[in-house]
């Protein structure tokens, strides 16, 4: 009995007006199949070459196929299907958890990567911070260093006003202190370029903050900041211009700080250069 497949093949060889001899061993094959006669109409089932070869070529053709599957099978001899499926199953899910581990470490290397560049940014702007602090705090030692080796020595030098003595040296860039290699800080009078140090013709040696303040006292433009100065000198205000200290009550040099800190430490001076701006 033909298949679906087969009647359909069956009426396709039927149809056609030539056919190759293969072909027509096919058709013979069919038809037998189906049933019917083969073409040469004897009662004794006499059938074709045409025919038998069709029946050998199609068995040529099942007995490769066999033999081919054969060959497949003997492959396969001595495994046990169930366990090979096993096996099988615990390699795909051993691939499946490699693949999510390596998921996982991409993950973690991804976070550690992101940890690490927050905690740098964090130590850089505490860094930079600290570093800011430091600064400030080591100008205000300095200043303050710089204050009192001042104060002492306007005391030794008789200054009338001790503070504005401080305020004239330090306006004027007179003295500055550096700190050395091994940290100590030392006070360096300065040069009128106010970055090199001034020697003392006297001695050939840096000049002190006392030595200048005693020289201070010995000229026109500072003898009357000290007790026992030229005569007449504390009357003049010309530290007041030409690149020295600047009038701050007049209308080119007004400086608010400066005249609070004049009030504070001379009164009177403070009311001569205010008289002389026009206050």
């Amino acid at each position: 009995m033909l298949t679906d497949a087969e009647k359909r093949e069956l009426d396709a060889l039927q149809a056609k007006a030539e056919l190759s001899d293969e072909e027509k061993a096919r058709l013979e094959v069919l038809k037998a199949k189906a049933g019917e006669d083969p073409p040469d109409g004897n009662d004794e089932k006499v059938f074709s070459e045409a025919y038998v070869k069709g029946l050998r070529t199609e068995s040529a053709k099942y007995r490769t196929k066999a033999r081919e599957a054969e060959e497949k099978l003997a492959r396969f001899d001595g495994i046990d299907p169930a366990e090979h499926l096993k096996l099988l199953e615990l390699k795909k899910q051993q691939e499946t958890q490699k693949l999510e581990e390596e998921g996982q470490w991409e993950k973690l290397k991804t976070q550690l990567v992101e940890n690490h560049t927050k905690e740098k940014e964090k130590f850089e702007a505490e860094r930079v911070a600290f570093d800011s602090k430091i600064e400030g705090l080591e100008a205000e030692l300095s200043n303050t260093i710089l204050g009192h080796e001042i104060a002492v020595a306007a005391g030794t030098a008789q200054a009338i006003n001790p503070k504005l003595v401080e305020i004239t040296l330090k306006s004027m860039n007179m003295a500055t202190v550096e700190q050395g290699e091994d940290g100590t800080r030392v006070i360096k009078v300065l040069n009128d370029d106010g970055e090199t140090a001034r020697i003392d013709p006297r001695t050939g040696d840096p000049m002190t903050v006392l030595q200048l303040l005693e020289d201070m006292k010995q000229s026109k433009e500072y003898a009357h900041l000290f007790a026992g100065g030229k005569p007449g000198a504390g009357s003049n205000t010309n530290f007041f211009r030409d690149g020295q200290i600047e009038n701050p009550w007049k209308t080119e040099t007004r400086n608010l700080t400066k005249q609070a800190e004049i009030f504070k430490a001379d009164l009177a001076l403070a009311k001569r250069l205010r008289a002389e701006a026009g206050k």
